[in-house]
């Protein structure tokens, strides 16, 4: 007869794992059966939450920077237009093409 029939099969979870760790002589088994479970297994799984969620805002801080920086790419190329500071490359480009020196994309 095993000990959960002779107590009427009301044994909770942490005397079932007892009981049976006692039967393979496990003393690792029974002493983590004892004690319950470890509050560093909790701390485990906030911490990998919590790494989740790191990456999630590093994720997005990226792409807010990304969005960021081209606009304000944008604004300094829109700036050096309007100064024509890239009117003389766009005059070469513009030789180039009529001279047939360039090639087609």
């Amino acid at each position: 007869m095993n000990l959960s029939a002779f107590i009427g099969g009301s044994l909770s979870r942490r005397a079932r794992l007892t009981v049976n760790a006692s039967r393979r002589h496990d003393e690792r088994a029974i002493l983590a059966a004892i004690q319950g479970p470890k509050p560093w297994v909790n701390s485990r799984i906030s911490s990998a939450k919590s790494r989740t969620s790191r990456r999630r805002e590093m994720a997005e801080l990226r792409e807010w920077f990304a969005a960021f920086d081209a606009e304000a790419w944008d604004r300094q190329f829109e700036a050096d237009v309007l100064a024509g500071k890239l009117d003389a490359l766009a005059e070469k480009a513009l030789r180039a093409h009529a001279l047939g020196t360039t090639t087609k994309l």
